[in-house]
């Protein structure tokens, strides 16, 4: 298998088609912090796309926090070398490797400590962290 060269695009919010049957749950409260997030660091994340109709293969949570940020273009990048049943098997295998492992809660602490940056605002609440410490 060759390397695929990843396209980037910038294409309105509108002309992406959010994907049927889309396992991945997306809460006001997350979509209230990825919002938190695009406000505070930017839209770092490029939106997964594929075919014609641009359909999100990954980054539907971003689609919607966009919409309610008022954002009319985003980035996002092709995925068009995928056929169907890739592209949709990757979508679940693209939202389900994050969650294989925690964090190392002692470096954690540590980093957090560091930067001084309250993580709340983005759904982390570390107070449990600090407990086991």
């Amino acid at each position: 298998m060759q390397p695929n060269e990843l396209k980037k695009v910038s294409i309105r919010l509108s002309d992406l088609t959010r994907p049927e049957n889309n396992a991945k749950i997306h809460t006001e409260e997350q979509i209230e912090h990825i919002c938190n997030s695009i406000k505070e660091f930017g839209m770092n994340d490029p939106i997964g796309i594929w075919g014609d109709k641009n359909i999100i293969v990954e980054g539907d949570g971003r689609w919607l926090a966009c919409k309610k940020l008022g954002i009319e273009v985003v980035e996002c990048i092709r995925l068009d070398h995928l056929t169907d049943a890739q592209r949709r098997a990757y979508a679940i295998a693209h939202n389900s490797t994050n969650q294989e492992t925690s964090f190392d809660f002692q470096i954690l602490s540590s980093v957090i400590d560091e930067l001084e940056f309250d993580f709340t605002d983005f759904g982390l609440n570390f107070d449990i962290i600090y407990k086991k410490f």
